[in-house]
């Protein structure tokens, strides 16, 4: 078998991986050259926290990639930028930020808010045994049997708890 049997697969391989690294190295310069990660000019100390801790701190925009978790500590070159952290169960907080050049550490703290978590009801029979397996309806709308939970719009309903032919409102 001589090699030059196989030189056009060769070229032809050799010349889809040049392609496919190209396409990979010049995807997004654009977006690439804007992320604070990607500068390359002289960085300073930075720490950033969020109450509570945990939190995955994002750089500008989310389309940047994650910088890590809080707390976080890094350097970054002097400049202004948007810190966006986000925890599972709290609303996103963002806050500007304006890194100095400057040898000391700066620091800045971001508080998650809880998000806010639907109304509930629990409806169960601890009390009264005569109410297990009871059925339940909210506002004429019939909601399972007790014990259940109901999720319902805030504001004021009607519940009815009713067991055979006896009712009982709540």
């Amino acid at each position: 078998m001589s090699i030059s049997r196989f030189r056009p697969v060769l070229v032809a391989a050799a010349a889809l991986v040049v392609f496919a690294l190209a396409s990979l190295i010049a995807a997004d310069p654009a977006n690439a050259a804007t992320c604070p990660m990607a500068m390359s000019s002289r960085k300073y100390k930075v720490k950033i926290d969020s109450a509570p801790p945990g939190a995955t701190v994002y750089l500008d925009r989310k389309e940047c990639g994650a910088v890590g978790i809080t707390p976080w500590a890094g350097t970054l070159a002097a400049g202004n930028y948007m810190v966006i952290v986000e925890l599972d169960g709290y609303e996103a907080a963002q806050k500007p930020i304006k890194v100095a050049r400057t040898r000391a550490q700066q620091e800045t703290t971001l508080a998650l808010v809880k998000k806010a978590e639907p109304p509930r009801i629990d409806v169960r029979a601890d009390n009264d045994r005569n109410v297990f397996d009871a059925e339940i309806s909210l506002d004429g709308q019939a909601q399972g049997r007790v014990p259940t939970r109901i999720t319902p719009t805030q504001g004021r309903h009607h519940i009815e708890i009713r067991r055979s032919f006896e009712a009982i409102r709540a």
